[in-house]
């Protein structure tokens, strides 16, 4: 019954401690063996954002395992906490366990998928122990510099995990396109999605046939050196006997990993390590989600921008409360100050048949196109001290006065 707790774990990543669950069949009591694998901080010194394995294993052994794993107090890296506090509770069924430097032989007996955020130093014994883990159907996920090999790519690295390594990178804003649609990984997920600052690695060398990829990244030039301007895989799948490989070449900033689309991502590759795709896609898609979408946190503190937390809650009550009364399917709000999108939130359906939750990417068919635009030039107008809301409309509109309407 492991797929169906990693049912479980694919609807809690869009919105807080969902559980999936049928008339006729109940989560299952059996345990999801996670094992998060982290080593000492690299690049830069603690505080950076850059490559913090510790605070990653800490915070996220929080977020998968709940207070009974971690002593930490937040999920998200980087700002003030995330106003989520479900996330104390852990995920459902999920047995956590932390490692250091590599997993013991008693992680890859019991582990059902081990998660690895740092350099790996692989030899030829750990090589065969991952693919005996493999074999025998576990799941495993490599996140940023778990990708990158040292000293240099292997293909005997490539025929366990699906990629050998890679030779240059770049750092800056990442661009992805998400050209595998169709994969329950990628189902529902916009077709852009774009990391405001990390970190991009390629060409994979080399790259095994069978790998599926899930996300790319047009590169060329890179920090040292430069190959033809081409798609590069930023996400990927491989298998290997009755085992699962998922990977995630983003992961350098910190504030990558409270990224909401990073995210589910990510927890969509623990789940599909975990093997639940071969019972269908549609646990990915957005027919069994919670109505209520993944609160996107603050990318600053509110009060800088002269909001309060109060005032957000009351906005989402607002929204909540009219779905709940059905006065309304769904929809979304932003809150945004000097073009930065600090909060967003969505409630409801936007199809109510389907069960399909709102989303705060949701587009909607506008009935009259003119009126927003019409409106978007009105208020400009207001704001240059051109027009007067208050005012009759013959007095901007002279061929109006004395009409009716």
């Amino acid at each position: 019954m492991k797929w169906l707790i990693s049912l479980i774990l694919i609807a809690w990543c869009f919105a807080s401690n969902a559980l999936i669950a049928s008339d006729t069949e109940q989560p299952s009591s059996e345990k999801l063996h996670v094992v998060l694998l982290a080593d000492e901080k690299d690049h830069g010194p603690a505080g950076n954002g850059l490559h913090d394995y510790p605070l990653w294993q800490k915070r996220w052994a929080l977020l998968l395992g709940g207070e009974k794993a971690s002593e930490e107090k937040q999920v998200n890296l980087v700002g003030p906490p995330e106003k989520v506090t479900d996330y104390r509770k852990g995920m459902p069924h999920v047995e956590l366990a932390t490692a250091w430097h590599w997993p013991s032989e008693e992680h890859f007996q019991t582990a059902d998928v081990i998660v690895a955020y740092c350099y790996l130093e692989w030899t030829d014994e750990r090589l065969a122990q991952v693919r005996r883990y493999l074999e025998d159907g576990g799941g495993l996920v490599l996140i940023h510099s778990a990708t990158w090999t040292k000293p240099k790519p292997s293909r005997e690295v490539a025929e366990v995990v699906g990629v050998g390594g890679f030779k240059l990178f770049r750092h800056g804003m990442v661009q992805m396109e998400v050209p595998a649609s169709e994969h329950p990984i990628c189902a529902g997920l916009p077709e852009t999605i774009i990391l405001e600052d990390d970190e991009t690695y390629w060409p994979p060398t080399p790259i095994m046939e069978s790998v599926t990829v899930l996300a790319t990244s047009v590169e060329d030039k890179a920090k040292r050196g430069s190959t033809p301007r081409a798609a590069q895989p930023m996400f990927w799948c491989y298998e290997l006997g009755e085992g699962r490989v998922f990977g995630c070449v983003p992961g350098h900033s910190a504030k990558t990993f409270d990224n909401p689309l990073f995210r589910k991502l990510v927890f969509r590759g623990i789940a599909w390590t975990a093997g639940e795709n071969r019972f269908g896609a549609g646990a990915y898609g957005a027919q069994e989600e919670s109505a209520e979408e993944e609160r996107m946190p603050a990318a600053t503190d509110l009060q800088s921008h002269g909001v309060t937390q109060n005032q957000i809650d009351s906005l989402a009550d607002i929204m909540r409360q009219a779905v709940e009364k059905e006065e309304i399917a769904g929809g979304s709000f932003i809150v945004a100050h000097k073009g930065e999108i600090i909060f967003r939130e969505a409630f409801g359906y936007a199809d109510i048949e389907s069960k399909r939750p709102f989303t705060t990417d949701e587009l909607l068919p506008i009935a009259s196109v003119s009126k927003p635009f019409m409106a978007s030039v009105i208020m400009a107008l207001v704001d240059q001290g051109k027009l007067n809301l208050d005012d009759p409309v013959e007095k901007y509109l002279p061929s109006f006065k004395g009409k009716k309407v």
